[in-house]
C-alpha cells in the first residue's frame, strides 16, 4: 500500500517594524510557499532538504541619524501555531519536524551572524546583524527548510498538513 503525505507550509510575505524613527521591512521576493511530498519509503526514512525556497529583502531606516540607539536588527521565524495541522484537524506533526535556516543571499550581509540549522519553534533566531541594510535589493537572506530529517516523520498518519510561519524582522537596541 503507498502511502502519500503531504506537507503544505504557507508564509506572510512581508512583516514590517515601525517605530517613530525606525522602518523595518522584510520583503519577500521568491518563495512563499513549499511543499513537501513525502511519496517514498526513502523520504520517510531520510527527510526532504529544501535549499534556498524563499528570498527576503531586508530594509532598515533609522531616521535619526544612529541616535535611535538601534545598532543591529534580526529575523525570527515563528509559527502560527504549536502543531502542525492535518486536513480537518484530525490529524497533527509535532513542530520539531520542520527546520529552517537562513544563509546569505548575495554577499550584502557580510559580518552577520546566520544561526544556521534550527528545530521550528516561537520566536526561533535565523540571523543577527550589524550591517544597517539601505536596499533590500542588495541586502538578502534565504530560507531553506528540511522537514524529517532530525526528527523523522515517520510514523505519522498519511494527510495533507499545512502550518503558516510568519518571519519577522526587528531592530536589537
Amino acid at each position: 500500500m503507498a502511502r502519500i503525505f503531504y506537507v503544505v507550509f504557507f508564509f506572510i510575505s512581508s512583516t514590517t517594524f515601525y517605530s517613530q524613527d525606525n522602518v523595518a521591512r522584510l520583503i519577500t521576493i521568491i518563495g512563499s510557499q513549499v511543499t513537501f511530498n513525502f511519496n517514498s519509503i526513502a523520504k520517510h526514512s531520510t527527510g526532504i532538504t529544501k535549499t534556498n525556497r524563499t528570498r527576503f529583502g531586508v530594509r532598515f531606516s533609522d531616521l535619526t541619524g544612529g541616535a535611535s540607539g538601534v545598532t543591529q536588527w534580526k529575523v525570527t521565524a515563528e509559527p502560527g501555531s504549536a502543531t502542525i495541522d492535518g486536513e480537518g484537524g484530525a490529524n497533527t506533526l509535532n513542530l520539531n519536524v520542520l527546520e529552517v535556516q537562513a544563509t546569505d543571499a548575495n554577499g550584502g550581509l557580510a559580518g552577520s551572524t546566520f544561526s544556521g540549522w534550527q528545530i521550528l519553534g516561537n520566536g526561533t533566531p535565523l540571523v543577527t546583524s550589524s550591517t544597517i541594510p539601505a536596499s533590500a535589493t542588495t541586502h538578502q537572506i534565504d530560507i531553506s527548510y528540511r522537514c524529517g530529517v532530525t526528527n523523522s516523520v515517520f510514523d505519522s498518519t498519511s494527510d495533507y498538513y499545512e502550518i503558516e510561519i510568519d518571519f519577522v524582522l526587528s531592530p536589537v537596541p
